[in-house]
């Protein structure tokens, strides 16, 4: 007899393997053949076990902040093209995952998980604030191959409000803005100015034939 979240069910067999990774940190990987009669068998079934969706952060602060801080994918795709799952520009654990409204059971028994889009359980300011850094990681980078000059240094804040601005440009592609999220910052337009500018110079006074 087994337990899990408050439910008990028998099982035929079981395989198990603990794995030591992440500074020696154990973690187990567990297979369960479970009894006929306990099987999860209908998409309310299955809801009742796993949760595809970013929990509710006034009903459970503590599950939420585990979650956007441990088991959020990304980001990848058009906001990080450098990231270690793009394989031919495109996520190789394929996300961002579709919405949907319902767990899916196909017809070969594939699940596809419920994922509502309820912007009530959302939060684009924290998720920004968390990741911003993994978004703009390469910019410093392409810059300073751009320019063949390690010693070039972005602050901070300009990382961020560049950053900003890539996240405008994708969303306007798509018929979207930053305005249509509140209460997300805004790009600023004399703020990106300021770095391109900057960048120009810095590409001006770059001596080619010294480097020679």
């Amino acid at each position: 007899m087994y337990g899990i979240a408050g439910y008990s069910f028998d099982h035929k067999t079981d395989i198990h393997v603990i794995e030591f990774q992440k500074r020696g940190l154990p973690h187990p990987h567990i297979t369960l053949t479970v009894a006929d009669q306990d099987k999860p068998v209908t998409p309310e079934d299955i809801n009742e076990f796993i949760c595809a969706e970013i929990p509710n952060k006034n009903v459970d602060p503590l599950a939420y902040e585990t979650v956007v801080r441990s088991m959020v994918h990304g980001p990848c795709g058009p906001y990080n093209l450098n990231a270690p799952c793009m394989v031919d520009g495109k996520c190789s654990k394929h996300y961002p995952k579709k919405f949907s409204n319902q767990t899916i059971i196909d017809e070969d028994g594939f699940i596809s998980y419920r994922r509502r889009n309820n912007p009530e359980i959302t939060d684009p300011v924290g998720l920004l604030e968390r990741h911003w850094r993994a978004m703009t990681d390469d910019l410093q980078y392409r810059v300073r191959r751009e320019l063949r000059d390690n010693s070039v240094h972005i602050s901070d804040k300009n990382l961020k409000e560049w950053g900003l601005h890539e996240i405008e440009c994708i969303l306007n592609r798509n018929g979207k803005t930053l305005g249509d999220f509140p209460p997300m910052p805004l790009p600023s337009s004399r703020s990106f100015g300021i770095i391109t500018n900057w960048l120009i110079r810095k590409e001006l006074d770059y001596d080619s034939v010294a480097e020679e």
